[in-house]
């Protein structure tokens, strides 16, 4: 083998593998990083999403909150514009909404509520109430009798002057109060200043009057449930007579039965966020002066107006959700976790995934088809060195094995031409030439068959033959030069013929009968030859030396010859020939049973 033949043989082996496979792992990695990166900007996506989503909830729940402080203090009256749900708290302590006491015990009959109404609703007496404040609002209803608009004003201003200068009990302010709106209802009082004296007391900048609800709800205790009752029944029908709202009356109300909210804890949350959700679910709001703002949320109630804006904006489609843990303790407003839950997003992943197994899989069956395909020619390329070197071996071997019997076929020559002369004995001389000159002929027969079927496109001509008849010829034509004597039995048929290029396939039997005197360390070689009609097999058996099971594949090998306790010489070519005689034939040759006492050979031909 030439030293450019190994150099390429190293190439295909060797570094052509770790190329592919180099080759193979960066495209991987090419594979993984596109994976990383479409699966990165899906997360990307949905952090946006999410983002977005938490961003207007926020928002949204800021606006829930109440917008602007109120304390006892910079506020008198702020409570009524928040909403009724909304508690007030003032370190730790709940300050709003107040809460309804179990029992009432009125402090004293002089400040009874019946006794007050009773006596103010006459306006004639004075021993329950203020008799300035009695007289000035009798004044009112004389100026209203006397459709005076300049009476009316400086009687009314008159009245505020003593009600912001004075301030009475409970009971007493709250019956002036209804008691001013009954007397101007019949002159039609404006809305807006009843609705003042019943509910907002006016600019909620700069109050005029102290209004009806805040005196009652801050003096719940000075008064019965039935004196409460009727006094809230006054207010809606007032309310009603000027057409004003009375819903939120109705919401206050409903807060004064339920036991007080406590947060011992909200200083804690207040000291480190303006904006905190509770575990409950409160919204807490510090606000300035220590005053905490709680009120109810339902993030999954806020979380599907969000949805929906998203679904008519086309961020979301129908199906997708929006949703948030479940939060164990308290949370932040900015901590709150929103999860994006989109079909196209989650699809989109599940795909970059199904992408990255197909084309890892694609990737790594076609390194191993180019690896398998590299170990193929590599296979094939040895094969080729092989026959190469088998070839030059059989160079070798053909021109020494020409050599021994043309040097004998000389060396008898002359031998014959010098016993000629001296007129001795040459009877055996010319039988040796002839036996060498037919060994000579087989090993050229066996060289220009091999040649002749080697081709791929070899042809054969095939005729119906007696198989009975061609065998005894061959049989005769081994006879003649082999120095053995050959016991031959015949058991084919008479009738029995195939249909085999006659030359070709003479040439297997030869083959066969020639190796069997050959390589047979008997006295006499014996051959028995029968055919099996049922498998179309033509068995040959001889009483030879016997072939190893592991070297019976290697004997029908072109140039192989075994190493064998019996040295004959040879090509190593007769058997490969005799299998390819038979594929041209579409039959086979193969060993039946071989072992020290001899083989059997069996030839199939096609039915």
């Amino acid at each position: 083998m030439t030293t450019s033949a190994s150099n390429r043989k190293t190439l295909v082996s060797l570094w052509l593998p770790i190329a592919v496979l180099c080759l193979g792992v960066t495209f991987l990695v090419f594979i993984y990083l596109e994976y990383q990166r479409n699966t990165s900007l899906i997360e990307q996506n949905r952090n946006l999403i999410s983002s977005s989503a938490k961003t207007r909830l926020n928002t949204n729940i800021v606006n829930l909150a109440p917008s602007r402080n109120w304390s006892n203090a910079d506020d008198e009256y702020a409570w009524v514009k928040h909403a009724p749900t909304t508690y007030w708290f003032n370190q730790g302590r709940q300050v709003f909404p107040w809460s309804r006491p179990q029992v009432f015990e009125p402090k004293s009959q002089t400040e009874n509520w019946e006794n007050v109404w009773s006596e103010l609703h006459s306006l004639s007496t004075a021993k329950h109430v203020n008799p300035e404040r009695l007289m000035l609002l009798k004044n009112i209803k004389i100026a209203l009798s006397s459709d005076d608009e300049g009476a009316i004003q400086d009687s009314f201003n008159a009245y505020l002057e003593h009600k912001n200068a004075y301030y009475l009990s409970p009971q007493q302010e709250i019956a002036f109060s209804l008691k001013l709106v009954e007397i101007g209802a019949k002159k039609h009082w404006s809305s807006e200043l009843v609705h003042a004296i019943l509910v907002t007391g006016g600019n909620s900048e700069s109050p005029l009057i102290r209004p009806v609800i805040d005196v009652l709800f801050r003096n719940l205790e000075a008064f019965s449930y039935s004196d409460f009752d009727w006094i809230n029944n006054e207010i809606r029908k007032s309310l009603e007579t000027f057409n004003l709202p009375r819903y939120f009356l109705s919401e206050y109300l409903s807060h004064l039965n339920q036991p007080r909210y406590s947060l011992t804890h909200i200083g804690n949350h207040s000291a480190r966020t303006e904006y905190y959700i509770t575990s409950e679910g409160w919204l807490l709001h510090r606000m300035p002066n220590d005053l905490i703002s709680a009120l109810p949320i339902d993030l999954n109630l806020q979380l599907k107006k969000i949805e929906s804006e998203f679904i008519e904006l086309g961020v979301l489609s129908i199906g997708d959700s929006l949703t948030s843990p479940d939060t164990i303790g308290d949370i932040q407003l900015d901590d709150i976790v929103i999860n994006v839950n989109k079909a196209q997003l989650s699809d989109g992943k599940r795909r970059q995934l199904q992408y990255l197994v197909i084309k890892s899989v694609m990737l790594i069956a076609f390194m191993a088809l180019i690896l398998l395909t590299l170990r193929l020619i590599e296979k094939n390329q040895q094969r080729q060195f092989e026959y190469l070197a088998l070839k030059e071996d059989f160079i070798k071997l053909v021109s020494h094995e020409l050599k021994t019997p043309l040097a004998g076929i000389r060396a008898m020559a002359e031998t014959l031409r010098k016993r000629v002369q001296r007129r001795l004995s040459v009877e055996s001389y010319p039988e040796r030439i002839i036996n060498e000159a037919d060994k000579l002929w087989y090993m050229v027969d066996n060289i220009l068959g091999f040649n002749r079927v080697q081709a791929n496109d070899a042809v054969i001509k095939q005729h119906s033959t007696q198989l009975k008849i061609l065998c005894d010829g061959v049989v005769n034509d081994v006879r003649s030069f082999s120095t053995k004597p050959y016991v031959v039995s015949n058991s084919i048929k008479d009738s029995v013929s195939v249909l085999v290029d006659p030359s070709l396939f003479s040439l297997v039997v030869k083959n066969i009968l020639v190796n069997a005197g050959l390589y047979n360390q008997n006295a006499t070689v014996e051959i028995n030859l029968s055919y099996n009609e049922d498998r179309a097999c033509l068995i040959i058996s001889d009483n030879g030396i016997g072939i190893a099971e592991s070297d019976q594949e290697k004997i029908f090998k072109p140039f192989v010859r075994l190493d064998q306790s019996v040295r004959q010489s040879g090509t190593g070519l007769g058997l490969a020939i005799c299998k390819r005689i038979m594929q041209l034939h579409n039959g086979d040759l193969s060993i039946g049973d071989s072992n020290e006492h001899g083989s059997q050979w069996e030839i199939t031909f096609t039915d």
